[in-house]
């Protein structure tokens, strides 16, 4: 490309300026319009508005290893003709490392990890004007050879299992950035388990028996790198955290010796049965009982003491079983054993009982020692203690013993006496000699009414007793009635009163007694006989709204009514209500109304009656709870024909039941237009009165609602009038005709009346071919609001809820 140039105040400049070298000798022509203007020879010094001049770089580094290039560093080679100074700027960055270019050419790159290669970058070099052209700084990151990484590793194994960690194992996450094969090899050993390290990473560690805790060692992993030699990594760690496992307790057996008939008690931990047993885990033991003794009574505390009580007498071996327990898991079972060492025991004697007949004597073959007994089966031999006061005896080592009463003697005579068995003697026992024939009593049968007492005087039960000995006897009461209460007096007279309403059989038992013996137990059954009881009616209380209907369902009144027997009841009326009108059915069930208006308190009486008895009267009460009622109108007042233009007077009389309330009016004309109308009442009874002026003809309704000032109703009545041109001789002052009356707005209106002015779009009246108003709007309003809406012909009225 020609170089293109301009001449300026004697200056020679190229166009652009690009140019940053000194311009050799040159001859320069000036030609205008084909003529030779000016012509020169020689060096000219060109004076440049020049960019700086920016030449390629290129540095070297290792792989993995920050390149750092001081000042000037990449400007080294580069140029301003001007003699600026010049600034590095960065164009595009290298793509395989991270590059800081600093403003005076220095730089620092880094290549990515274990990348080598060629990487570039460019810049521009600026002299406060203008930029070169983009020089490239080539970067060569040359290969070195990298080391093996090995990362540390975490594993978990229970207590007393074995940890298996196949290929690669610790390998997993090792690597070697040249691509080489790992081998593990183990560096140091684990302090609490034997390790078995594969070169494919995979290993077997037991932990040692019962350790928990953390346990680690160390590797290394090696490549090869042929020629090259062996790569290792640094030493990486292998954490393994043994987890604990409960340990079983182990349970020892126990041996311990007692006497006959003497308890074993261990009263200290060390004594009882867990002294001797052991929880690796330092647990704290419990004892529970397995098997229980065979020949004792066992209790067993939870910390191991515990009390033997050997069976009377036995002697011998005797255990029970019992596991360890460390809040987790039981041990084996462990036998304790216990000896019971053999003692003397004394021997046992046992009273004995004779019956002798008045005069007669008793020789006692059998003698006192058949009842009386000696452990250990040694002979025994009876000995005298006390001697008979009311006759002779005799009595034998052998124990047999004959005895005489005293002549005519009735009575109980004694001795006492002991056996021993050659080392020890008994307890004293005693022998009882009853001279006398046991009393004879017989089983007596009463009757009684349902709800009575039943009164039998001496000798009562007595009355078929006998003593064969002749003498007196008494009533012992041995056990009492079920259903009643009993006083039995000694000379067999009593007092029975069963239980209120019960009927049935009822018994209570005795013995005669003559002072020394008591005749075999009698048993005296009572019937009570059933009686009509009389039914018991209970007063009852309900509530109606004035104005309703009580109709209670079955079984009405009777509901809390009750017959003892059970009987079927029926409701009978003794007295009718004051202020209402009553029917009462025989199964309780009744309809009352109350007088129209009425509300306060209203009653009536029945009886219960179970077909034989009725029961006393019972009281209904009734209240009779006031509602709000609606106004009546009358006498509605208005000219039933007018004509357009011409003012009308309006009003309606109404009465209020509820002299209380008072009341504000609304009129609506029936041509859009409504007025709030004047209320003037008294006592219940009042006027409504208002004016209107009509503009069209036709057939108007007026509608008038009665509104109750803070209460629950709202009354309406409608009337009609026509307006209608006519002439004097025809209008004149007449009432209207009385329309419609009705309705209440419920529930608890405050009343807003809507629309509060004639509502948009609602059509002036026109007259239709009998000159009625001839469309209607209905404003849906009640989805929004809620509460009662009444449709008047053109508009719809809407009682707002209280809220």
């Amino acid at each position: 490309m020609k170089d293109k140039y301009r001449l300026y105040n004697d200056r020679l400049f190229q166009w652009p300026g690009v140019c940053y070298k000194i311009l050799n000798i040159v001859t320069v022509s000036i030609v205008l319009l084909g003529l030779l203007i000016s012509s020169a020879s020689g060096p000219i010094g060109v004076s440049l508005a020049a960019s700086p001049l920016a030449e390629d770089d290129a540095y070297t580094t290792d792989e993995d290893t920050p390149l750092n290039v001081p000042a000037p560093g990449v400007l080294s080679n580069d140029a301003d003709s001007d003699g600026d100074t010049i600034t590095a700027i960065l164009i595009a960055g290298p793509v395989n490392g991270a590059l800081t270019l600093n403003l005076n050419g220095s730089f620092a790159y880094t290549p990515k990890p274990d990348w080598h290669g060629t990487d570039s970058f460019t810049y521009v070099a600026n002299d406060g004007t203008a930029n070169s052209s983009a020089a490239t700084v080539t970067l060569t990151v040359n290969p070195v050879d990298d080391m093996p990484i090995a990362l540390n590793d975490d594993y978990q194994v229970a207590e007393d299992n074995t940890l298996t960690i196949a290929a690669p194992g610790v390998l997993s996450n090792d690597v070697d950035p040249e691509g080489g094969t790992l081998t593990a090899v183990y560096n140091s050993l684990p302090n609490h388990g034997t390790l078995t390290l594969n070169a494919d990473g995979s290993f077997v560690y037991t932990p040692s028996t019962n350790y928990h805790g953390t346990d680690s060692f160390t590797y290394k992993a090696l490549t090869y790198r042929g020629l090259d030699g062996t790569a290792e990594s640094d030493i990486a760690t292998v954490t393994i955290t043994v987890n604990p496992i409960n340990d079983l307790p182990v349970a020892g057996n126990d041996t311990y010796t007692t006497s006959e008939d003497a308890p074993l008690i261990k009263s200290t931990v060390s004594e009882g049965v867990l002294g001797n047993d052991a929880d690796i885990d330092a647990d704290s033991l419990t004892a529970i009982i397995v098997t229980s003794p065979a020949h004792g009574a066992l209790s067993l505390n939870p910390d191991g003491t515990f009390t033997y009580i050997p069976n009377a007498n036995f002697y011998g071996t005797d255990s029970f079983t019992y596991k360890a327990n460390d809040g987790t898991a039981d041990s084996n079972t462990a036998t304790a054993t216990i000896t019971i060492t053999p003692v003397n025991d004394a021997p046992t004697a046992v009273d004995d009982s004779y019956r002798i007949d008045r005069n007669t004597s008793l020789w006692a073959a059998q003698g006192v020692l058949h009842n009386d007994v000696d452990v250990e089966g040694d002979n025994m031999i009876v000995m005298l203690v006390t001697g008979v006061t009311h006759g002779t005896l005799a009595l034998y080592s052998n124990g047999t013993f004959a005895y005489t009463p005293e002549d005519g003697y009735l009575g109980i005579d004694t001795f006492t006496y002991k056996v021993n068995d050659g080392t020890e003697d008994s307890v004293t026992a005693t022998v009882s000699l009853i001279v006398n024939k046991a009393p004879v009593a017989g089983d007596n049968a009463y009757s009684l009414n349902e709800d009575t007492t039943l009164a039998i005087a001496a000798p009562g039960v007595l009355n078929d007793d006998a003593d064969p000995d002749g003498g007196t006897l008494t009533a012992v009461l041995m056990s009492g009635p079920d259903h009643g209460t009993l006083t039995l007096n000694a000379d067999g007279s009593f007092v029975y009163t069963p239980w209120a309403n019960y009927h049935g059989l009822d018994w209570f038992t005795y013995k005669a007694y003559d002072g020394i013996e008591y005749s075999e137990p009698r048993t005296v059954t009572i019937t009570v006989n059933s009686i009509n009881d009389v039914p018991v009616a209970s007063d009852d209380s309900y509530e109606v709204s004035e104005d309703s209907t009580l109709s209670p369902q079955v079984p009405g009144v009777l509901g809390n009514d009750w017959d003892a027997d059970g009987t079927q009841m029926g409701a009978y009326l003794v007295s009718g209500p004051s202020h209402g009108s009553l029917t009462l059915y025989n199964n309780g069930s009744f309809r009352y109304v109350p007088a129209s208006n009425y509300y306060g308190e209203d009653s009536f009486k029945y009886t219960a009656g179970d077909g034989s008895s009725n029961s006393s009267a019972a009281t209904v009460r009734i209240k009779v709870n006031p509602v709000n009622d609606l106004p009546s109108f009358k006498n509605p007042s208005y000219p039933s024909r007018t004509e357009p233009g011409k003012p009308i007077s309006f009003s309606l009389s109404f009465t209020d039941p509820d002299p209380e309330n008072t009341h504000i009016a609304t009129i609506y004309w029936g041509d859009g237009a409504k007025s709030y109308a004047s209320v003037s009442e008294s006592s219940g009874s009042g006027t409504i009165t208002g004016e209107h002026t009509y503009t069209v003809p036709g057939k108007y309704r007026i509608t008038t609602f009665l509104i109750e000032v803070d209460g629950e109703s709202v009354s309406y009545q409608t009337d009609e009038i026509n307006v209608t041109t006519v002439s004097d001789s025809d209008t004149g002052s007449s009432e209207g005709s009385n329309g419609d009356n009705s309705g209440e707005a419920t529930p608890t209106p405050e009343p807003t009346i809507q629309p509060s002015q004639a509502p948009t779009g609602t059509p002036s009246p026109s007259p239709g071919t009998d000159g009625s108003v001839t469309s209607t709007i209905v404003w849906l309003m009640l989805a929004v609001f809620g509460g009662l809406a009444i449709i008047v012909t053109g508009y719809l009225v809407f009682f707002r809820r209280k809220s």
